[in-house]
C-alpha cells in the first residue's frame, strides 16, 4: 500500500478499536490463536518437552475453549489424540492432553501439560492482536440505521464512501498480513494449499476444509497417484460410503469402489485424522456447492499448485483463474452427492463467482506481499461479485446513501463487509462521528 492508503487502513483500525489496546489476549483470543494455527511449531511445555501439533482439533462449538480430536506428539513419542483446553479452567470430562495459557507458571505433569504462548507466537502480540479473528456478532444484533444523527445529503455519501474505502483497505491488508504469517510458518505451497481449501469451503465449511488441508499436507499428497490422492482426501473427510454400496446408483458405485479400496488399505495409519461427521454443514447449500464437489476440485488442484504459484509470480490473474476453471472430475462434474441423479451437462466444480472471489481474496493478497501497489490497483479496478451476504449488508445501509456505480468495486465491497460486521454492535452513526 502507498502511504496514504496505509494511513487510511491504520485510521480505520484505530476507529474500530475505539483507541483501546489489548495488552494481553483473553481466553477468546487464545482460542483464536490456537485454532488459527497462529503459534510457533514446535511448542515447548514448561518442563521443556517439545510439542508438535499435528492437528489443532475442532472447537466443541463456535467460540468454544475446548478443542476435541487434537493430535499432538510430545518429543519423539507416539501420536496422542485428545482434548486441548484454553485457559486454566476446571477440566470437564476428558482430561486434556494440553492446556494453553498466555503466561504464568509453566508446568507439565502427568497426563496434562501446560504451554504458555506469550513467548511462542510468530510475532509479538502487539503486532498480532488485530489479526485474531473472533466470531462475528450475530446478524441483527444492531442495525446500520440505528445510530443517529447521520450526516445529511451529499455529505453522507462522501463520508461513507471514504469510510468504506478505508474499511476495505483495512480488511484486505489484514488478510494479507495473516497470509504472510501462515506463509512464513509453513512455506508458500502449503499455505496456498490451506488457503485454497478454506476458500472452497465457503463460510459454512471453511473450518473443516482448513483442517483437512493441514491433516493431509500437500507434501504428503503430491507424490501420490490421482486416485490414491482423491481416496485419502475423501476418506479423511468422511465422504466415502462405509463399504456398503448397495444404496447408491451403479455409476456412483463404479466411482466409489476404487476409492474405498485404496482408503481401506491406508486408513489404519490415518485413522486419527478422520474428521467427525458433525464437522460438516450441509444446511442451505445449493447442490452445485456441496462440499463433496469442492473436495473433488481440491484433489484436482494438487498437481497444479506450481502453475498457480507461477501465475502469482507473474501477476497473471487470468492464468490463475484458468487453472481453477479447468478442474474437472468425471463423476463429480455431473453429481452433487453419491446418491443424486447426474446432471445432463457438466457443471464446473469451481464456478465463476467463486473463482472471482478467489482472485480478490487469495491471488491479490499473495501478490500484495511483494507488490502492494499492484494489488491495490487491482482491488480498485476489479468489479466485485454479488451474493446474499453483500445484498443483506447493502440493505442495512442508510436509504439516503447514494453511491452510484462506485460501490461495485472489489475494494468497496470488501469495505462494506467489514463495516457491516464492525457496526453490528456500535452502529454506523458512531463510526461516522469518529471518522
Amino acid at each position: 500500500m502507498g502511504d496514504m492508503e496505509a494511513s487510511l487502513a491504520s485510521k480505520y483500525q484505530r476507529l474500530r478499536s475505539g483507541g483501546r489496546s489489548l495488552p494481553v489476549p483473553g481466553e477468546g483470543e487464545l482460542a483464536a490463536l490456537w485454532g488459527g494455527a497462529l503459534v510457533r511449531q514446535p511448542l515447548r511445555t514448561g518442563d521443556g518437552r517439545r510439542v508438535t501439533v499435528l492437528q489443532a482439533g475442532l472447537p466443541e462449538a463456535p467460540g468454544a475453549l475446548r478443542f476435541v480430536e487434537a493430535a499432538l506428539r510430545f518429543d519423539e513419542g507416539p501420536v496422542k489424540v485428545g482434548v486441548v483446553e484454553i485457559g486454566e479452567t476446571v477440566a470437564r470430562g476428558e482430561m486434556p492432553l494440553l492446556t494453553v495459557i498466555w503466561n504464568g507458571e509453566e508446568r507439565g505433569t502427568g497426563a496434562q501439560a501446560l504451554v504458555a504462548l506469550a513467548t511462542q507466537l510468530p510475532a509479538p502480540w502487539a503486532e498480532m492482536a488485530d489479526l485474531v479473528e473472533l466470531p462475528a456478532p450475530a446478524e441483527g444484533s444492531s442495525s446500520l440505521r440505528e445510530e443517529a444523527p447521520l450526516p445529511s445529503g451529499d455529505a453522507l455519501s462522501v463520508r461513507l464512501l471514504d469510510l468504506l474505502r478505508a474499511a476495505g483497505l483495512y480488511r484486505l491488508g489484514r488478510r494479507t498480513r495473516r497470509i504472510g504469517l501462515r506463509l512464513a510458518a509453513v512455506g508458500r505451497t502449503q499455505a496456498l494449499w490451506e488457503l485454497l481449501a478454506e476458500a472452497l469451503g465457503y463460510h459454512r465449511n471453511q473450518e473443516p476444509f482448513r483442517h483437512l488441508a493441514r491433516r493431509l499436507p500437500v507434501s504428503f499428497l503430491e507424490p501420490l497417484a490421482e486416485g490414491e490422492r482423491t481416496a485419502l482426501l475423501f476418506g479423511v473427510a468422511g465422504f466415502l460410503p462405509a463399504g456398503d454400496f448397495r444404496g447408491i446408483p451403479p455409476q456412483a458405485q463404479a466411482a466409489a469402489r476404487p476409492l474405498w479400496d485404496r482408503w481401506w488399505k491406508a486408513r489404519g495409519a490415518l485413522d486419527y485424522t478422520v474428521l467427525p461427521a458433525g464437522a460438516w454443514s450441509f444446511r442451505q447449500i445449493r447442490p452445485a456447492n456441496r462440499p463433496e464437489r469442492r473436495l473433488a476440485a481440491l484433489a484436482q488442484l494438487v498437481p497444479h499448485l506450481a502453475r498457480l504459484e507461477r501465475a502469482i509470480d507473474r501477476r497473471d490473474a487470468a492464468a490463475f483463474a484458468r487453472v481453477l476453471a479447468e478442474c474437472h472430475d468425471p463423476f463429480w462434474s455431473r453429481q452433487a452427492t453419491w446418491k443424486s441423479r447426474p446432471s445432463p451437462k457438466p457443471i464446473q466444480l469451481i464456478g465463476g463467482e467463486r473463482i472471482d472471489d478467489l482472485v480478490v481474496n487469495l491471488f491479490w493478497p499473495l501478490v500484495a506481499l511483494d507488490d502492494p501497489a499492484a494489488a491495490e490497483a487491482a482491488w480498485n479496478d476489479l468489479p466485485g461479485a454479488d451474493n446474499r451476504v453483500l445484498r443483506a449488508a447493502r440493505e442495512r445501509l442508510p436509504a439516503e446513501f447514494t453511491p452510484g456505480r462506485s460501490l461495485r468495486s472489489s475494494l468497496l465491497q470488501q469495505g462494506l463487509l467489514q463495516l457491516d460486521r464492525d457496526t453490528r454492535e456500535t452502529g454506523l452513526g458512531r463510526m461516522l462521528a469518529g471518522w
